[in-house]
């Protein structure tokens, strides 16, 4: 039997954005500079991320977060990045720009605790655009919780806070490889169409593994 393959690194990543489709709530614009996208309905109209779920790390996100920690130090060190993609606000009656924005980073943030054998990552992010609540009644995005990665183990879990809207998904990876699906959270059906309660509300638990030892991680259990 070969003998695993060396963990040089183990990357963390989740994001929140808007899903390209969502029913009646979205709309596909039919003229201004961003003709032929989908955008939430509201008094004015807000582009989507024009996607579904993703693992690629540069896809159109309202929020996306990233860790990456080196196993090659001791002790190990991470670096961390953060970004929001720019917002777009439509008319509703000709599809022109009426606004375009970029939300903060600067309440983004990992913090690494090291404990031997267990590396332990605290993620607190928060995000506004002060106009989602006018046109759409949300305007906070958070999302928060622990990392924890067990480098004996070869694993990673999660634990979790989301909000309910918009769509959320992580991913994670060894040494700098494709990102394994630790969750994918669509928004509920008729989310929208409700009020919205702030913060982060749902709790979110996953776990993988690398029990063959090839570098890449597979959902515990399957």
């Amino acid at each position: 039997m070969s003998s695993p393959s060396p963990i040089q690194s183990v990357t963390f990543w989740i994001n929140a954005f808007i899903p390209r489709d969502m029913g009646s709530f979205t709309t596909t614009l039919s003229e201004g500079p961003y003709k032929g996208l989908t955008a939430l309905i509201g008094s004015s109209n807000f582009l989507t991320d024009q996607r579904n779920f993703s693992n690629n790390r540069r896809a159109s996100s309202r929020m996306h977060s990233e860790a990456r920690v080196d196993l090659t130090v001791v002790p190990a060190a991470m670096t961390q990045a953060h970004r929001c993609d720019k917002s777009a606000e439509c008319d509703v009656r000709n599809g022109e720009v009426i606004r375009e924005h970029r939300a903060s980073t600067s309440k983004m943030n990992f913090t690494l605790t090291e404990a031997e054998p267990l590396l332990s990552l605290e993620l607190s992010c928060k995000s506004a655009n002060p106009r989602a609540q006018e046109v759409l009644e949300f305007t906070e995005i958070e999302y928060r919780g622990g990392v924890v990665i067990d480098v004996e183990r070869r694993s990673i879990m999660i634990d979790l806070m989301i909000c309910l809207f918009p769509a959320f998904e992580a991913y994670a990876a060894i040494n700098d490889g494709a990102g394994e699906i630790l969750f994918r959270h669509a928004p509920p059906p008729g989310i929208l169409g409700l009020s919205l309660p702030e913060g982060a509300k749902r709790r979110i638990r996953s776990r993988l593994e690398d029990r063959d030892g090839d570098g890449i991680f597979e959902l515990a259990g399957s």
